[in-house]
């Protein structure tokens, strides 16, 4: 990985108050499948699996926050509140607020 690349990675890390210790994984997180097909040369592999693993940990994370936090809601009321919370709009909102599109 170019330094300048790193550099950059190690910003976003400032920016979400959170290191992750092997920046290559980080870095695999921003390699869109377009990007490694039009560059089969550099023997990159898409984020695709992690983005699979990562819709799989947000539903979890905010599942278990809003059981908590409304333990008198019913299982449909809570994947109501769920959803409205975790879709494509509100990611990509949260996504644009921290400049991720910068970082593909």
């Amino acid at each position: 990985m170019k330094k300048e690349r790193r550099k950059q990675l190690k910003q976003l890390q400032k920016k979400l108050s959170y290191s992750i210790k092997k920046i290559s994984i980080l870095n695999h997180a921003f390699i869109h499948k377009s990007y490694a097909n039009e560059n089969p040369e550099l023997g990159l592999e898409d984020n695709e699996r992690f983005e699979f693993l990562g819709d799989a940990v947000l539903d979890l994370i905010i599942s278990h926050v809003i059981m908590d936090k409304f333990p008198h809601y019913s299982e449909g009321d809570l994947t109501k509140l769920r959803s409205s919370l975790v879709n494509e709009k509100r990611i990509a909102e949260l996504s644009r607020g921290l400049d991720l599109g910068n970082y593909i």
